[in-house]
């Protein structure tokens, strides 16, 4: 048998290099909007897969949790208010679900 190390799950760290590119518009809904909107979501549920436990059930979690990945999120796409806070926070539970 070989020991080749297997690939290992993506971190999309090459997508989000550029920080002039890390900027995006909400509409009324909280719903991101624009041409960052898929990679804004992309990240997004991405951070809180990665920062949140998968195996617990979603309403199992702190609730203070979701709000630290909402705002190392907001500090990194530079996002001036929570106007969007809850749907982005839906959508990282519902991308907690589908896992």
């Amino acid at each position: 048998m070989s020991d080749k190390k297997k690939r290992g799950a993506a971190k999309c760290k090459k997508m989000f290099l550029d920080p002039n590119n890390q900027t995006v518009e909400f509409n009324e809904a909280g719903l991101a909007i624009g041409a960052n909107a898929s990679k804004f979501i992309s990240f997004a549920c991405l951070e809180f897969r990665t920062r949140i436990p998968y195996y617990k059930l979603v309403k199992d979690i702190d609730e203070q949790k979701y709000v630290d990945v909402w705002e190392y999120i907001k500090e990194t796409w530079k996002i001036p208010n929570d106007n969007a806070k809850e749907t982005v926070i839906q959508q990282g539970k519902d991308s907690m679900r589908n896992f």
